[in-house]
């Protein structure tokens, strides 16, 4: 993930890494509030990982859709592995590959080797699909 320029992410990321876990998570819950993109994925985290918070998978990728939307790379990630895993999404390999596949178009390039761990218990045909609905999404 790459840390954002601003001060207060700096200082969520420094109070996760320091174990400072609702300090973390109430920085990472006011950037979301605000409307700041890598702030929801970071929220999103929180809950997904269940860091100053009670583990939360759904609201979790209520927090990755919203960022998503604003084109945050990490969060469409985070629901490429939700529809992978079938946690706070129904399981759809297809639309995990797409989300995958999304989030390296957008910049995330460690999607790239769950993509290719995906890609390997998919079909070609379903491979197609995915790949042709994320050049669809790319193009709107």
């Amino acid at each position: 993930m790459e840390i954002p320029d601003d001060p207060r992410f700096k200082r969520a990321v420094s109070a996760l890494e320091q174990g400072r876990f609702q300090d973390s998570f109430a920085l990472a819950r006011q950037l979301a509030g605000e409307g700041d993109a890598m702030g929801m994925h970071f929220l999103g985290w929180h809950y997904h990982k269940g860091i100053g918070i009670e583990q939360n998978d759904d609201v979790a990728v209520t927090w990755w859709q919203r960022a998503a939307h604003l084109g945050c790379a990490n969060a469409v990630k985070g629901l490429g592995w939700a529809c992978e895993t079938g946690r706070g999404l129904a399981r759809d390999p297809q639309a995990a590959y797409h989300h995958y596949l999304r989030a390296i178009m957008l910049g995330d390039d460690s999607a790239r080797e769950a993509l290719f761990e995906l890609a390997l218990q998919m079909l070609p045909e379903d491979i197609k699909r995915a790949e042709a609905q994320a050049q669809t999404s790319r193009d709107e």
